[in-house]
């Protein structure tokens, strides 16, 4: 999925997930949330890379803020 400014690859995703930002955001957060809106983790970030295989299967929020505030929301599903 993507949004104005980040793409996210694959959607579907077992243990690795990777974004891309479509245009320069420096100094950002990301949050990881489920589907009631509770915050499960702030992931470790390598190389646009979230290893995201400890999450249980569901569809789950990755949320990138930059530092002035602007935040972008792209969906994901965490399957096996």
């Amino acid at each position: 999925e993507s949004s104005d400014s980040i793409e996210l690859f694959p959607q579907t995703v077992t243990n690795d997930l990777w974004f891309s930002f479509r245009r320069q955001i420096e100094d950002f957060q990301c949050r990881i949330f489920d589907m009631v809106g509770q915050q499960i983790v702030n992931p470790t970030i390598i190389n646009n890379h979230i290893d995201v295989s400890q999450l249980t299967p569901g569809i789950y929020y990755l949320q990138f803020c930059e530092k002035s505030g602007k935040c972008w929301t792209v969906r994901f599903i965490k399957i096996h």
